[in-house]
């Protein structure tokens, strides 16, 4: 039999059946993947933006880099960033060095449960 257009083939009673029309289940499917394709795309460039500015701007050292910054005058001790800013250490539950849109920052959580941002330059 020599290749003809499947819309050409007879489906019985003289019907011809297109699988690729409009409304066909492989249309609404395909419709439907496309939709799955583009919410996947979209959240993974979303997530991407948003992990690299994070990275950027909101990671924190670690301890021998938090020592080597506070050793070399990028960031103050922790004390005197307190009391610059007017808290007392026993207030401070957790404090972490990280890097700031201007600058290093202790980020600190008070036993309350509140947290804060407190210059470390």
């Amino acid at each position: 039999m020599p290749l003809t257009d499947i819309t050409s083939l007879d489906q019985g009673e003289g019907e011809h059946h297109d699988p690729f029309r409009c409304g066909s289940a492989v249309d609404v499917r395909t419709r439907a993947m496309n939709r799955v394709l583009l919410l996947l795309w979209a959240g993974m460039i979303a997530a991407m933006l948003l992990s690299n500015g994070a990275a950027a701007q909101g990671a924190c050292l670690g301890a021998a880099q938090a020592r080597a910054a506070i050793q070399s005058g990028q960031a103050r001790p922790l004390a005197a960033a307190l009391n610059s800013a007017g808290l007392n250490a026993s207030k401070v539950a957790r404090a972490r060095l990280c890097r700031g849109g201007r600058g290093l920052v202790y980020r600190l959580t008070l036993n309350n449960g509140k947290r804060i941002s407190v210059p470390a330059n």
